[in-house]
């Protein structure tokens, strides 16, 4: 379930967010719209999907945990450029960083969702970090 329909432009830095369906919106340089609300997501740019940063935020449609949400887009190509963090909802605390050496604990991993963000990794312009929030 989408929460929040946003992203952010790479060139002017305005947050274009859509609020409901159809309300097709534009950063005010006009490079990048936005559409959908909380009903899908619809992207626009001018040169490519480099143009705008991904800011939405999801929420699980069923019960979901931690370790089910991974798995689910790990099998997916589209997701092999993704790393995964979990922070704590009330606190913003990170529980688990990702890192890929340091494998999900148990007690994290078999935690319910209550919502997920996609964000750009500032470390690796290919990649994705998708935010995982949980209470502790």
């Amino acid at each position: 379930m989408i929460l929040k329909n946003r992203i952010r432009c790479r060139f002017c830095g305005d947050i274009v967010e859509s609020k409901y369906r159809h309300d097709f919106k534009s950063c005010s340089c006009g490079r990048v719209v936005v559409d959908g609300g909380r009903d899908y997501l619809r992207r626009g740019y001018i040169d490519s999907k480099d143009d705008y940063i991904e800011l939405s935020v999801f929420a699980p449609d069923k019960e979901m945990t931690v370790r089910e949400l991974i798995e689910k887009n790990r099998s997916d190509p589209r997701h092999r450029y993704t790393e995964y963090a979990v922070r704590d909802a009330g606190t913003g605390r990170v529980l688990w960083d990702g890192d890929r050496r340091r494998p999900l604990p148990d007690e994290i991993g078999a935690r319910e969702i209550v919502s997920w963000q996609v964000e750009p990794d500032p470390q690796d312009g290919e990649a994705i970090i998708i935010w995982i929030d949980v209470f502790e």
